[in-house]
């Protein structure tokens, strides 16, 4: 038996900072995303990879319906400049 494919789009989230962003956004509109059958799905994916194996399959099963994918830029540290050393 095949599992019953959601008539709602879907937004898949990379990790779980990045879904309660976007809930708490959509809320703040006043939207309840659980409930409201005009509202997309959200869907937590642990780890970019992991987001970016789902996107081939997730795009094939979406029927026409609208699909998204969210990730935060990975922070990455500023290069490395000439320090000034520092006198006592």
């Amino acid at each position: 038996m095949m599992p019953a494919i959601s008539a709602r789009s879907r937004l898949y989230v990379e990790g779980t900072d990045d879904l309660h962003a976007i809930a708490n956004l959509v809320e703040a509109h006043g939207i309840d995303y659980r409930t409201n059958a005009s509202a997309p799905e959200i869907e937590k994916v642990i780890g970019v990879e992991k987001l970016l194996k789902t996107i081939e399959t997730a795009v094939e099963l979406a029927g026409g319906r609208a699909v998204g994918f969210a990730s935060t830029p990975t922070r990455r540290s500023p290069p490395a400049g000439p320090r000034s050393a520092s006198t006592s």
